[in-house]
């Protein structure tokens, strides 16, 4: 097609116009208020490290080494936010064009993700992370759209605002990675949290429904906690059915921690894609990424 046609009879016609006319099907119970961030593959990290900077202005927040992510990554910041963009180095050869890492919609309120996870759940939508990450310490949702783009629905990021409310840049001390949303909150540094971006945390979901009775949500036996210079492979969640019987048969039997990380190892594994090359001893070096921490 010409550079520079405006087809004003497709533009009015039932086809343009469909697409115009689609909108939710009422209220949702979370409202996406910006695109958050964006992470590239990118296929020399330096080199895109160097663009960005130099020739697009943006500064470094955070570095994770190989040892964290596969090819290294890098956070990087236009504003406040502590990342609009992120590089993710070993995505492409030279001279081909890399992928999206993934995107992210940022939510005024941590309730709005408890709601966005109970709304994707209601829509089959597979939920592939739950919990707070390391740099950043955004509470977070990641699940993928139809066609496999890995999408994430946030709220908290850090703010980097040297000498405003918002304070420096998180350390690697105070990262502090878990895996489901009960637990981010659980275990949130709230006098940060709320001071970095004026809002404090809301408690709003105290109990959760696991293998059909009501368990507070201080009662989940173990959570996990990421250690630090360990990058988990990234593979699916237990679905909140399933993990939450486990939950139950941990608080039911006393299950040990070996126990409750070897049934996880099972199900991780047992439910890789059907093409992934991961062996089992793969999946537990994963999962040695983060300790079982129990609850007193």
């Amino acid at each position: 097609m010409p550079r520079g046609v405006i087809d004003y009879e497709a533009l009015a016609g039932p086809w343009a116009q469909g697409l115009r006319s689609k909108a939710p099907d009422g209220a949702l119970p979370f409202d996406i208020r910006k695109i958050g961030h964006v992470v590239l593959y990118v296929a020399d990290l330096e080199r895109s490290v160097d663009f960005y900077t130099s020739v697009l202005g943006f500064r470094v927040s955070d570095v994770y080494p190989d040892t964290m992510m596969d090819g290294g990554m890098v956070f990087m910041r236009c504003n406040a936010d502590h990342h609009g963009v992120a590089l993710v180095g070993g995505g492409a050869r030279a001279g081909e064009r890399a992928g999206m890492h993934h995107l992210a919609f940022e939510v005024a309120t941590v309730d709005e993700v408890l709601k966005a996870r109970a709304w994707l759940e209601e829509n089959g939508i597979e939920i592939l992370f739950e919990g707070r990450r390391r740099a950043g310490a955004q509470v977070a949702v990641e699940f993928r759209d139809p066609d496999g783009h890995w999408l994430e629905i946030y709220w908290g990021l850090d703010r980097v605002v040297p000498d405003g409310p918002g304070g420096p840049i998180r350390p690697p001390e105070e990262w502090r990675e878990v895996f489901s949303l009960e637990d981010a909150i659980d275990d949130a540094d709230e006098s940060r949290l709320a001071g970095r971006a004026g809002r404090a945390i809301l408690r709003t979901r105290s109990e959760h429904s696991a293998a059909g009775r009501t368990v507070p949500n201080g009662r989940r036996p173990y959570r996990e906690a990421s250690m630090p210079g360990r990058q988990p492979i990234r593979t699916p969640s237990p679905p909140r059915p399933e993990l939450d019987t486990l939950v139950a048969e941990a608080l039911e039997r006393g299950m040990t921690e070996e126990e409750y990380r070897q049934q996880k190892i099972s199900w991780v594994y047992g439910n890789l894609p059907y093409d992934s090359t991961r062996t089992r001893e793969d999946v537990e070096k994963s999962l040695d990424s983060f300790r079982l921490v129990r609850r007193k």
